[in-house]
């Protein structure tokens, strides 16, 4: 990778016999239109065509991400998150890609679950609005009453980078209601961003700024409770969704013609971590684990999780040599009539 070309060894077992391409840059120009495609598109002739890049590239570099430490984070199906680097840097549980910009090196990582988990949810739920979702969630105490959710519904990409993985709801008691369960999904996931992002502050470069887009950023609660779980203060831009498909690759043109202009067209703040609002997240977890652990923590009295304080054993009769005392032969069952 810091050489910017194919790794050989790694391309030919997968793709041999085939004749590995010439790597381009996003900006450069692959070819013109031929007649044929003129033809089935309506471009003219000789129309260049550059070489582009993927859809999540695109959209961080039409929101502004472009220098060292800038950070986007993508709200979508999943969460996905890059950020650029000022020199190279690779992490085992990390994808370290090549930028838009020429010669420059992206890093790279996502979950595999959170709209699709939350619209999951929403079905199976009564398929209430997404308005209505909201509300609920917003009267829900930070950290779900207890509820708990690890969000791998379909395993887990960053870092886990396992297909098996499974989700889980702790801690689900009868006093839960369906808002608890939207409330706690968002927290999980934004914990499994943070797991991601914590990891990236361990580059060259830590984070700097972060901009969010996407479908969910629409929702000012879903980005308060990542900025709170994650600790960073999002900048939203004024187009969130759907940026790369018009402004990202004219933009990327323009710039590189000294066109356009270098950033974002206007962004608002998005949300910024509130002092102490992971208590309630950070409470439900250690009482989870007291809970598993059976240890009930130094200031609880002594009872056990889930019912009164166990009774003394009462001592049992020595059942002689060679007999366990628990194990006796079971009575024969009654015949049916």
């Amino acid at each position: 990778m810091p050489s910017f070309g194919w790794h050989h060894d790694w391309a030919m077992e997968i793709c041999e016999p085939i004749r590995l391409p010439r790597l381009a840059w996003p900006s450069e120009i692959a070819g013109t239109v031929h007649a044929r495609a003129a033809a089935e598109t309506g471009l003219a002739v000789g129309t260049p065509v550059v070489a582009g890049t993927i859809d999540a590239f695109a959209e961080a570099y039409s929101v502004g991400v472009r220098d060292p430490g800038d950070l986007m984070i993508m709200y979508g199906s999943t969460m996905f998150c890059i950020q650029v680097l000022a020199d190279y840097y690779a992490h085992p549980s990390l994808r370290t890609t090549a930028g838009v910009e020429l010669e420059t090196h992206l890093l790279a990582g996502g979950t595999a679950t959170a709209g699709s988990m939350t619209n999951w949810l929403r079905g199976i739920t009564g398929n209430v609005d997404h308005a209505t979702m909201l509300t609920e969630v917003a009267q829900v105490p930070v950290g779900s009453d207890g509820l708990l959710v690890v969000p791998y519904l379909a395993g887990e990409r960053t870092p886990v980078f396992d297909p098996h993985a499974r989700g889980v709801m702790a801690g689900l008691t009868l006093r839960h209601s369906r808002g608890h369960l939207f409330r706690a999904a968002y927290e999980g996931i934004a914990f499994s961003l943070r797991h991601i992002l914590d990891l990236f502050d361990e580059s060259t470069r830590p984070v700097t700024r972060a901009v969010a887009v996407g479908g969910g950023v629409h929702s000012p609660l879903w980005t308060s409770i990542v900025s709170d779980i994650t600790g960073r203060t999002q900048l939203i831009p004024r187009q969130t969704i759907e940026a790369s498909y018009g402004r990202g690759p004219a933009r990327r043109r323009r710039h590189r013609t000294g066109a356009g202009p270098h950033g974002l067209d206007g962004d608002r703040p998005g949300g910024a971590p509130r002092p102490g609002a992971t208590g309630g997240v950070r409470r439900a977890l250690s009482d989870l684990a007291r809970a598993v652990s059976g240890d009930p923590g130094p200031d609880a009295p002594a009872r056990r999780v889930g019912g009164p304080a166990r009774r003394p054993r009462r001592a049992e009769p020595d059942p002689g040599p060679g007999r366990h005392p628990r194990l006796t032969r079971p009575s024969r069952p009654t015949p049916l009539s």
